[in-house]
């Protein structure tokens, strides 16, 4: 029992007595509860003013109970000169464990066998129910240390008791989040499933690992398959401490040849692949892909260095797929199976089906921005004439000059291109009379010779130009 010392004012006929239901009486019944252990019952009238002083240890002081349970943020505000004593308490109560700091406080009396029954006026509580959801309330903001003690005391209860059955781990606690992990997931019976990026969805009440694992793989009956899919799942979860399944899942049911699932699974690549990954998503791009490249070139493509070396590469592969899905599928020619040059034609399609619009479109250009396309050593200097021809040499330094386009149409900016036997080398943004940027392919840095050519060519077409308009 805390050890305040209480008065608690109770209307007689509230509460259960001898005469209950045979007798109404005026009174009301003070009842003063002692930090020494003693108790006294006084009966008055309403409005009866009373003054008790403690017969064992002659205490004076006695809290307002009724005024504490009301109001208590006021009640301690009013008391900041006292040391209350705070209590700590854990119950399970309709599916709902609660861990409490607060203050015991009386709140009735058994008049029949004179017993103060006493409640906690809590000032922090945290709660976690059945479905998963962890409430913290509190009336007063409490010391961190406080607040981290009730924390602590609801996990030591959830962790040795276990009211709501949640899988445990040998060597590991339950927290907060894996509570709520598997409270809302309740069908889930193991606690490795906790490590599962991705969880297939089944209609089973209970689903254990083995179950969940047969159905990524779609129910296969090969033995090569189950040992290869069991093989990728241990090693996956030694290596990394986690397990991502999305790739297994779609590979599974998008590959025939069971050789190749088999490959599939156990490459290394697998984790790296799957990183990031959209169940649909991916396996919209499988069975895009099927349609032009047989089972062994797609194996070749996801065994590739490419892939494995540099795995934002895939991501970007997908995420153009996804993004311009509609205009990839009536746009695509079939390149090589790999992955630059699947990313590449994704762009392009992208990029096709972006600047369509232009294609029909003509350049006009003033004769003074004629004058700069010449011919310099083995380099020919040209603009396009074309938004088709802007969109192909774009394609051909493998840039977004094509973006230009509506900039070059209102006389905004020019782009000179550079030739070198018919072949383009590299571009040139050109701003009233300045050179604004310069690339080769791929937006890779003008090569020393490239560099040499370009200023030869700026001082004769510009610098000429601005010499002339200086001497005017």
């Amino acid at each position: 029992m805390n050890q305040l010392a209480w008065r608690l004012t109770t209307d007689f006929n509230k509460e259960k007595h001898l005469f209950t239901d045979t007798l109404t009486l005026d009174y009301f019944v003070e009842t003063y509860v002692c930090s020494c252990g003693y108790t006294k019952f006084i009966l008055k009238y309403s409005k009866q003013e009373i003054d008790y002083m403690c017969k064992r240890c002659e205490n004076m002081r006695f809290y307002n109970a009724n005024f504490a349970w009301s109001n208590f943020a006021y009640f301690i505000e009013q008391e900041l000169d006292t040391e209350f004593e705070y209590e700590y308490k854990v119950e399970y109560t309709d599916n709902v464990v609660s861990s409490f700091y607060g203050i015991g406080i009386p709140t009735k009396i058994d008049f029949i066998s004179q017993k103060v029954i006493y409640d906690m006026k809590a000032v922090y509580t945290v709660t976690l129910t059945q479905e998963g959801e962890l409430n913290r309330d509190y009336i007063l903001q409490p010391p961190k240390k406080d607040k981290t003690q009730v924390e602590e005391n609801l996990l030591y209860h959830i962790n040795n008791l276990n009211p709501f059955d949640i899988p445990k781990h040998p060597k590991k606690k339950i927290t907060f989040d894996i509570a709520a992990f598997f409270l809302k997931n309740r069908e889930l019976k193991e606690f490795a499933f906790y490590y599962w990026r991705y969880i297939p969805k089944m209609d089973q009440k209970e689903l254990f690992v083995n179950d969940a694992l047969i159905h990524l793989a779609n129910h296969p009956k090969e033995k090569s398959i189950k040992k290869a899919l069991y093989h990728n799942y241990t090693r996956q979860m030694d290596q990394y401490g986690k397990y991502n399944a999305i790739a297994i899942e779609v590979f599974c049911k998008t590959m025939n040849d069971t050789n190749i699932i088999v490959k599939l699974l156990n490459l290394e690549s697998m984790f790296l692949i799957d990183s990031g990954l959209n169940t649909q998503e991916f396996y919209q791009l499988i069975i895009f892909l099927k349609k032009y490249y047989i089972e062994k070139q797609l194996f070749k493509l996801f065994s590739s260095q490419e892939f494995e070396n540099k795995p934002f590469l895939f991501r970007d592969i997908l995420r153009e797929f996804i993004t311009m899905q509609e205009s990839i599928e009536h746009l695509f020619k079939k390149v090589a199976c790999k992955a630059v040059a699947l990313h590449d034609e994704f762009v392009r399609c992208g990029v096709e089906e972006r600047y369509k619009y232009m294609f029909t479109k003509t350049l006009s250009y003033k004769a003074k921005e004629i004058k700069p396309c010449i011919t310099l050593g083995r380099y020919k200097v040209s603009v396009p004439q074309t938004g088709m021809e802007l969109f192909k040499w774009a394609e051909s330094l493998h840039n977004c000059m094509a973006g230009y386009f509506d900039a070059i149409d209102c006389n905004e900016t020019i782009i000179y291109c550079f030739f070198k036997e018919d072949d383009l080398q590299f571009a040139v943004e050109v701003s009233d009379g300045y050179i604004r940027q310069a690339s080769g392919k791929y937006n890779r840095e003008l090569l020393k010779e490239e560099e040499k050519v370009l200023e030869k060519w700026f001082q004769i077409s510009f610098k000429k130009i601005q010499r002339q308009a200086d001497a005017a």
